[in-house]
């Protein structure tokens, strides 16, 4: 998936970077770097992002408030994270 193709689709959900990110469970300063292509996703997340992709909005949506609550209650604490 493209930088530009990760951006589009977070644009079409209305989503922000932060709240992309927090779904996925990385900084917003990862996120952007997805989108610039600085940085390329891993695995994982290219495939939650293609996933996402296809869906329609109010699936991915759902798909994504999923991925927050995950990210919240299993991921590391996020505050003043660097990744």
């Amino acid at each position: 998936m493209s930088p530009a193709e990760i951006k589009s689709t977070r644009e079409r959900l209305g989503l922000t970077q932060e709240s992309m990110a927090e779904a996925f469970g990385v900084a917003k300063l990862t996120m952007s770097q997805y989108e610039t292509g600085f940085r390329q996703p891993g695995p994982t997340a290219l495939i939650l992002l293609m996933v996402v992709d296809s869906l329609s909005n109010k699936k991915a949506l759902e798909l994504i408030e999923l991925f927050r609550k995950a990210a919240k209650k299993f991921g590391p604490e996020r505050k003043g994270s660097k990744t």
